[in-house]
């Protein structure tokens, strides 16, 4: 008897259309694990009426609109968690992952990642932090952040300005400022692919001229890029240190950006990335694929 397994989706199909990105993630693990006698099915993690327990394996790759809804979205990942239905990733590692204050376990962990200040939910907003800072230019955003939506950049006398956005932001979300990272605009940032902790293959992305976002949805490009071994080296360890705080990985993209000759995480996305597989060898998806089946 074949199995099912879910894909999650959004809760509005408005979503698939947003960023142009080549392949068609669904379709391409729907061939894969039919392979291994599995039906894959779109699913909308926001559906109430939805039995879970139907499937035997969950993959998170297109929920991408979970910042939306933070605290429904806890609410379901407890509920799989609950009905023992194995989920990829872990839900463990998707609970901590989903937060950016991630960002600062890693910190502690002596990793090379961004120093940043985090504005409690609900708190104050006190700014005055900043000045600990080398820079004059800073990126606000949300912890739970959606495609750069409501990431801020601005220049330290220009605080005034942006106090209202940032007390909203409060609202509902940890407030994170980091020093803006002008490395990113000029020299772009790579995305590294792990799957089962092991490097599959990885990519630059470069901001559109006058941007520092790097991503398609913002105009950036996109090309295959070819590692030197210490660079995997260096992007290994943030996969590794996932592995000490919670679980292993399944799968992870690491983005990275160059700073002072060494690479130096932006961002872990071991959620609902887009991991590139377009670019990825083959051998190494069969392998990823054989590994979730239950």
């Amino acid at each position: 008897m074949r199995k099912t397994a879910a894909f999650l989706v959004p809760s509005s199909s408005e979503w698939f259309t947003k960023v142009p990105w080549k392949v068609d993630q669904f379709q391409f693990f729907k061939q894969m694990l039919e392979k291994h006698g599995f039906d894959l099915v779109q699913a909308a993690w926001t559906d109430a009426s939805m039995d879970w327990k139907q499937y035997s394996l969950i993959l998170p790759l297109q929920c991408i609109d979970y910042p939306l809804y933070p605290d429904q979205f806890k609410l379901f990942l407890n509920k799989v968690k609950n009905f023992s239905i194995r989920m990829i990733n872990d839900v463990d590692i998707i609970l901590w992952n989903m937060c950016k204050t991630y960002l600062i376990d890693l910190k502690n962990l002596k990793l090379n990642t961004p120093n940043l200040i985090l504005i409690p939910k609900k708190s104050p907003l006190d700014l005055s932090k900043i000045s600990q800072f080398s820079t004059s230019t800073f990126v606000a955003k949300p912890s739970i952040g959606l495609g750069a939506l409501g990431t801020v950049r601005f220049e330290g006398h220009e605080i005034a300005r942006f106090e209202n956005q940032f007390k909203e932001i409060l609202q509902s979300s940890d407030l994170i400022i980091e020093p803006f990272f002008p490395e990113i605009a000029v020299s772009g940032e790579y995305s590294f692919v792990f799957f089962n902790s092991r490097f599959s293959h990885a990519v630059l992305k470069k901001p559109m001229q006058g941007d520092f976002r790097a991503h398609p949805l913002y105009g950036a490009t996109i090309s295959p890029y070819t590692p030197l071994p210490e660079e995997i080296e260096q992007a290994s360890q943030f996969v590794a240190a996932v592995k000490a705080i919670k679980s292993e990985c399944h799968y992870a993209r690491v983005d990275l950006f160059r700073k002072e000759g060494k690479l130096c995480l932006m961002e872990l996305e071991l959620i609902e990335p887009y991991l590139f597989l377009e670019y990825a060898p083959p051998a190494a998806v069969e392998a990823f694929c054989a590994s979730i089946i239950p």
